[in-house]
């Protein structure tokens, strides 16, 4: 360590005097007064006889060409050369690395919107096939389709095919797809149930043939009635059609 410092300081030891001389010589040539000394015209014109200066100026004319010409190819470089590879190989690598993406996502399921209903069965409510297999349909799902998606009057026909079905199926009516409600009201009108089963199939009347608007309160107020009904012909013993 103590070597290191002898040998800095040996070395400004030398530098300091020659800067110190130099500055000297410097200070003292600036101090010598300069005696100016006249060049007339005259001797300037018989100085430069004789000399061609058109050599130098096509060479400095060419060298000028030569820069300008270089500062257009330097212009013109960002899109050419070195510096256009780079830059495709930039936009190379962004898309390549969005198109990793996009497919990590894919393949991860993340691309698909969130969705409650995905996986939920939906249901294609065709009532002409449904009242021509009325025993057989599982009117409940349909009800509940309707309601979700709020086609409320349809919902009120389901609900009526649905007492129709429980009263065939307990023998108190014959079910027939071409009879008017009229005619199962007659063969109703020994039953207990005549006049909950009669208010049911003015309601609906009411909404499906009359075209009575129904939003989601009256829907609401409304089926209770359908399901009361519902409950009391499940509640009855099948007596035999006569």
């Amino acid at each position: 360590m103590i070597s290191r410092v002898f040998i800095i300081l040996i070395i400004i030891l030398i530098i300091f005097p020659i800067g110190a001389d130099a500055q000297a010589s410097e200070e003292s040539y600036l101090q010598v007064e300069v005696e100016p000394h006249e060049f007339s015209k005259t001797d300037w014109e018989r100085a430069k006889k004789g000399i061609d200066y058109s050599a130098d100026r096509e060479k400095e004319r060419k060298k000028e060409e030569k820069n300008k010409e270089k500062e257009k190819g330097n212009n013109n470089s960002f899109f050419q050369g070195g510096n256009a590879s780079g830059i495709m190989k930039f936009i190379i690598i962004i898309i390549g690395a969005a198109v990793l993406l996009l497919l990590i996502r894919s393949l991860l399921g993340l691309n698909n919107p969130k969705n409650k209903k995905i996986g939920k069965k939906v249901i294609a409510i065709d009532l002409q096939r449904i009242e021509e297999n009325i025993h057989e349909a599982n009117l409940d799902d349909f009800i509940q389709q309707a309601i979700e998606n709020q086609d409320f009057a349809l919902a009120v026909r389901l609900y009526y095919l649905a007492i129709l079905k429980e009263l065939s199926l307990k023998n108190m009516i014959f079910w027939k797809k071409d009879k008017t409600n009229k005619d199962y009201l007659r063969e109703m009108r020994p039953s207990t149930l005549f006049t909950p089963f009669r208010e049911t199939t003015a309601i609906f009347e009411r909404i499906w043939y009359g075209g009575s608007p129904i939003y989601a309160p009256d829907f609401q107020r409304l089926e209770p009635k359908f399901r009361a009904i519902m409950q009391q012909i499940h509640a009855i013993s099948s007596p035999a059609i006569k």
